[in-house]
């Protein structure tokens, strides 16, 4: 089960801790990130099922459509880089 979702420079996203339960629900108002969490775990599952998740993650595909990697960079982004820091069954995966 993934326990949470650190997202940094990613979208919207500075820096955001998503926790997830057993039952998540995301709400809110319009452009405040609900589908850009939704892309960011869709982008880790494509980029697994083509085999790069140690290489560039594959931002275009079946699964989401995210163009190019300027565009995935958190806008005011301080630093040139995307990271996902994914926890499965306490253990933690990251990707850059």
């Amino acid at each position: 089960m993934i326990h949470s979702l650190l997202l940094i420079n990613f979208k919207v996203f500075e820096e955001q801790l998503l926790k997830f339960r057993p039952l998540t629900v995301l709400s809110g108002f319009n452009n405040i990130g609900k589908s850009s969490a939704l892309q960011s775990l869709l982008l880790l599952r494509q980029s697994y099922l083509q085999g790069v998740l140690s290489e560039p993650l594959a931002l275009n595909g079946d699964l989401v459509y995210i163009g190019t990697a300027q565009e995935a960079l958190f806008k005011r982004a301080e630093e040139q880089f995307i990271d996902f820091e994914l926890f499965v069954n306490h253990q933690e995966k990251s990707w850059q």
